[in-house]
């Protein structure tokens, strides 16, 4: 296996665990690999993708904040960003007030609401993580 071809496969893993799809993931490596911007027939020429579904993965990623679009004269061009950094603190974000802090809301009013006392413990872990999110989020980069 070339190098390149191991370098996609951490891009892709990296991403999987970011929540992006394969596919997804194939686009931003190959966006990311190239030292040229690239036009979705390109990408769709280097991926094998559909056109369709090279379109539909780009605009997961500049939505994701991941790819920047880009104007060209007749056609959109796109480069990844390379600032991981970001892209992890807004996702640790984005666990913290989707998942995190709900989830404890909700097990705090069970816990009143059932008098489930052994609850507390789980709160409490919930709390620990929430925390240390808290601390990547708000003290990063």
């Amino acid at each position: 296996m070339e190098i390149r071809e191991k370098i996609v496969q951490d891009i892709v893993r990296m991403s999987n665990f970011l929540g992006i799809c394969e596919g997804g993931s194939m686009i931003f490596a190959t966006v990311l690999l190239s030292k040229d911007p690239l036009t979705m027939k390109e990408i769709k020429e280097k991926t094998g993708y559909s056109i369709s579904s090279v379109s539909v993965y780009l605009n997961l990623l500049v939505k994701k904040n991941l790819i920047i679009k880009m104007k060209n004269v007749r056609t959109h061009l796109y480069i990844a960003k390379k600032d991981f950094a970001d892209f992890y603190i807004s996702t640790l974000k984005e666990i913290l007030f989707r998942d995190i802090k709900p989830l404890k809301e909700k097990l705090e009013d069970y816990k009143n609401k059932e008098k489930e006392r052994h609850i507390e413990e789980i709160i409490s872990k919930i709390e620990t993580l929430e925390k240390l999110l808290e601390k990547e989020v708000y003290h990063s980069v």
